[in-house]
């Protein structure tokens, strides 16, 4: 319908490619199949209608093929019996129309043909297929504020990861600083605290500082090779009778160092306290008269 002047020309290019070029701004191809095969296109054996109609798929646009109904089933016929001998169309003036028909049944998508006796038909169909589009378009549409959520979310995403890329770069030591963390609040110094009743913090790093912590303040350590469990006690008082503190392995490695513990993974029962009566350990076998 180029003669009503909606298709823009120019000066250099033939009408022909103005119509395809056109289609890149349209979103929908209506595709009218009759009996006619039309005007030739330069890109043979189509019509200028028909390579439309490929340019518009080969856009990715939506197509609406409708082939008058007569065609479409003289197509039937033409497929069984095209290769007879003598075999003449009724319904087209031109059988490569129904070559085109066969080449549009090929494609994946885009091509469903509709059978059609009055222009009544196409509008009827093509009103229930556009009010289908409408109510998706709404759809769609109730979903943007969802849809800029999520993009906010991975806006924020993409913010973090650059934020911990960043923070890994400036600190290429963090488990020791992690480390650091854990160690500086160690359960064990407030365990420890409470045990002894000290008023201040107490703070070591190892095995070695906890022993010159607790013989400061008169604990003494019992056993003399330094092995685990590790265990210290306070002098005895009128009745014979004295605290002893014992810590267990778990508490330190292997070197004696104080070992990083997340408070819930943290076991109170790794130091403990226990009175002990100096008198009844004293006691050996041999002093049992019988």
């Amino acid at each position: 319908m180029n003669e009503r002047g909606t298709i823009p020309y120019g000066s250099v290019d033939r009408l022909e490619q103005s119509c395809y070029r056109e289609l890149q701004n349209a979103d929908i191809l209506v595709s009218i199949v009759g009996g006619r095969f039309g005007s030739g296109s330069d890109m043979q054996p189509y019509s200028i209608s028909q390579q439309e109609l490929k340019t518009a798929h080969e856009l990715g646009r939506q197509i609406y093929v409708f082939v008058e109904a007569t065609v479409l089933g003289e197509y039937r016929t033409y497929v069984k019996n095209k290769d007879l001998p003598g075999f003449q169309c009724i319904y087209v003036d031109d059988c490569r129309i129904y070559e085109f028909i066969g080449e549009v049944e090929r494609y994946p998508v885009n091509n469903t043909m509709v059978p059609f006796s009055s222009t009544r038909e196409i509008t009827d169909f093509l009103r229930e297929q556009w009010a289908g589009l409408f109510q998706r378009y709404l759809q769609e549409q109730s979903r943007t504020k969802e849809i800029r959520i999520i993009q906010q979310l991975q806006e924020t995403a993409q913010a973090l990861d650059k934020l911990v890329a960043y923070l890994a770069d400036q600190n290429k030591n963090t488990g020791e600083i992690f480390q650091d963390i854990l160690l500086s609040n160690h359960p064990a110094f407030k365990r420890l605290k409470l045990l002894t009743q000290t008023p201040y913090r107490v703070f070591f790093t190892n095995i070695a500082e906890l022993e010159t912590w607790l013989v400061a303040r008169s604990w003494t350590r019992d056993d003399a090779p330094f092995e685990p469990p590790y265990s210290w006690t306070t002098k005895p008082d009128k009745d014979g009778r004295c605290k002893r503190i014992v810590v267990q392995t778990e508490v330190f490695n292997e070197d004696g160092k104080l070992r990083a513990f997340r408070p819930e993974e943290w076991n109170e029962d790794w130091i403990n306290e226990e009175i002990v009566d100096i008198l009844d350990e004293t006691i050996t076998d041999d002093d049992v008269p019988f």
